[in-house]
């Protein structure tokens, strides 16, 4: 099994070194059919905000204001 797939941890750095903030919550989501991490933010730039991060990519497919 070759896909390695980022951890919840992962994700939460990926999040927090784009948009700063305090890690609330992460949960395993998906987006559009892909598997993501949902990372709940408080205190960004942009104030709350959930980030979806690709588990198989580790990168940002999609933001939410809360």
């Amino acid at each position: 099994n070759d896909t390695t797939e980022i951890t919840e941890t992962d994700a939460e750095m990926v999040a927090t070194a784009e948009y700063g903030g305090t890690v609330v919550g992460v949960e395993s989501d998906d987006h559009n059919g892909e598997a993501t991490w949902k990372v709940e933010l408080a205190g960004t730039s942009q104030g709350d905000i959930e980030v979806e991060v690709s588990k198989a990519s580790g990168e940002i497919v999609a933001v939410d204001e809360e």
